[in-house]
Protein backbone atom coordinates (compact mmCIF):
# COMPACT_ATOMS: atom_id res chain seq x y z
CA UNK A 1 0.00 0.00 0.00
CA UNK A 2 1.71 3.12 -1.20
CA UNK A 3 0.14 7.09 0.56
CA UNK A 4 1.15 10.28 -0.87
CA UNK A 5 2.76 12.92 1.61
CA UNK A 6 1.22 16.24 1.50
CA UNK A 7 1.74 19.84 2.93
CA UNK A 8 -0.47 20.62 5.86
CA UNK A 9 0.36 23.95 7.13
CA UNK A 10 3.84 23.95 8.28
CA UNK A 11 3.66 20.32 8.24
CA UNK A 12 3.38 16.70 6.42
CA UNK A 13 0.38 14.70 6.28
CA UNK A 14 -0.44 11.42 5.10
CA UNK A 15 -4.00 9.59 4.54
CA UNK A 16 -4.78 6.67 6.25
CA UNK A 17 -6.76 4.25 4.39
CA UNK A 18 -9.89 3.27 5.79
CA UNK A 19 -9.31 -0.38 5.82
CA UNK A 20 -5.99 0.40 8.41
CA UNK A 21 -8.21 2.97 10.08
CA UNK A 22 -11.03 0.60 10.53
CA UNK A 23 -8.96 -2.49 11.19
CA UNK A 24 -7.11 -0.14 14.47
CA UNK A 25 -10.22 1.64 15.37
CA UNK A 26 -8.78 4.95 14.13
CA UNK A 27 -11.40 7.80 14.00
CA UNK A 28 -11.52 11.50 13.98
CA UNK A 29 -10.52 12.63 17.35
CA UNK A 30 -8.04 9.35 18.16
CA UNK A 31 -4.61 9.96 19.40
CA UNK A 32 -1.51 8.32 17.94
CA UNK A 33 1.41 7.59 18.65
CA UNK A 34 4.55 8.53 16.42
CA UNK A 35 7.67 6.77 17.27
CA UNK A 36 11.05 7.67 15.51
CA UNK A 37 12.52 4.38 14.74
CA UNK A 38 16.23 3.61 12.98
CA UNK A 39 14.30 2.32 9.64
CA UNK A 40 11.60 4.85 9.44
CA UNK A 41 8.84 5.54 12.10
CA UNK A 42 6.07 3.54 14.17
CA UNK A 43 2.06 5.10 13.85
CA UNK A 44 -0.18 3.43 16.13
CA UNK A 45 -3.19 4.44 18.25
CA UNK A 46 -2.41 5.76 21.96
CA UNK A 47 -3.91 3.46 24.48
CA UNK A 48 -3.96 3.39 27.94
CA UNK A 49 -0.36 3.11 29.50
CA UNK A 50 0.87 -0.08 30.76
CA UNK A 51 3.02 0.06 34.27
CA UNK A 52 6.12 0.28 32.20
CA UNK A 53 4.59 3.09 30.75
CA UNK A 54 4.13 4.67 33.54
CA UNK A 55 7.08 3.78 35.47
CA UNK A 56 9.58 4.70 33.15
CA UNK A 57 10.07 8.27 34.21
CA UNK A 58 10.80 7.03 37.67
CA UNK A 59 14.52 6.68 38.67
CA UNK A 60 13.87 4.38 41.62
CA UNK A 61 14.03 6.86 44.67
CA UNK A 62 11.31 8.28 47.05
CA UNK A 63 12.20 11.81 46.64
CA UNK A 64 9.36 12.15 49.71
CA UNK A 65 9.99 11.24 53.75
CA UNK A 66 8.27 8.52 54.72
CA UNK A 67 5.52 9.22 57.93
CA UNK A 68 4.26 6.78 60.19
CA UNK A 69 2.29 6.70 63.11
CA UNK A 70 0.95 4.03 65.21
CA UNK A 71 -2.98 4.43 65.95
CA UNK A 72 -4.41 3.52 69.20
Amino acid sequence: MTVTAQQWGNSISIRIPFRLADKYGIVKGTELEIRDTKNGFDLKPKGKPTLDDLLAPCDGENPYEEFFCKLD
